[in-house]
């Protein structure tokens, strides 16, 4: 299960990928990848 929540350039997650396995991961490693790109737009 995720939790999530984002309000103007605050964004939190709880999130256990050794849960998930492999799947976890990527969805993990996507949402870092999502949030880098945001810091380098702002």
């Amino acid at each position: 299960m995720t939790a999530a929540i984002a309000r103007e350039r605050l964004v939190a997650v709880q999130f256990h990928p050794e849960k998930s396995s492999t799947n976890g991961l990527k969805i993990l490693a996507n949402f870092v990848e999502q949030v880098q790109k945001l810091a380098l737009v702002s």
